[in-house]
């Protein structure tokens, strides 16, 4: 065999898929909980309303990059599926998502993490900032 694969038109197509898919519940099975960065790019913002409101996934808006906030929100959270979700390169401000420390904080909660390599795809640096190039340095994210 090989490897399944799914491509999308666009990165706005992607984000509501993906994250819409994520949080399906099944009859008996509560809604899940997103976190999602202050400063997502809106396919991200309408990924997570379309969630909202075909899935009654609830939506926590952390502070931009703020991992304490973050921690914060998870650990008041109730809910069994959470779905953290980010950007790798922030677009407008061109900072890059802390991904080691939400390794970690997934290590700790066991949230499904979702990042956005729309921005961050290609980009030339002695460190690279592609989520890919950065998954080999944490042994839990393939």
């Amino acid at each position: 065999g090989t490897e399944d694969c799914l491509l999308y038109p666009s990165g706005f197509a992607a984000n509501i898929a993906v994250i819409t898919s994520l949080c399906i519940r099944q009859k008996d099975e509560e809604p899940a909980a997103i976190f999602s960065d202050e400063l997502n790019h809106a396919s991200i913002v309408d990924g997570c309303k379309l969630a909202k409101s075909t899935s009654s996934a609830t939506i926590y808006i952390y502070r931009h990059n703020d991992m304490r906030h973050l921690e914060q929100l998870l650990s008041k959270s109730t809910v069994k599926r959470k779905l953290v979700v980010t950007d790798s390169l922030f677009s407008m401000d061109g900072d890059v998502a802390p991904l080691r420390a939400l390794s970690r904080l997934k290590q700790q909660h066991g949230f499904l993490l979702a990042v956005d390599e729309a921005h961050g795809t290609l980009v030339q640096n002695t460190n690279p900032l592609n989520f890919s190039s950065a998954c080999k340095q944490f042994a839990d994210i393939p």
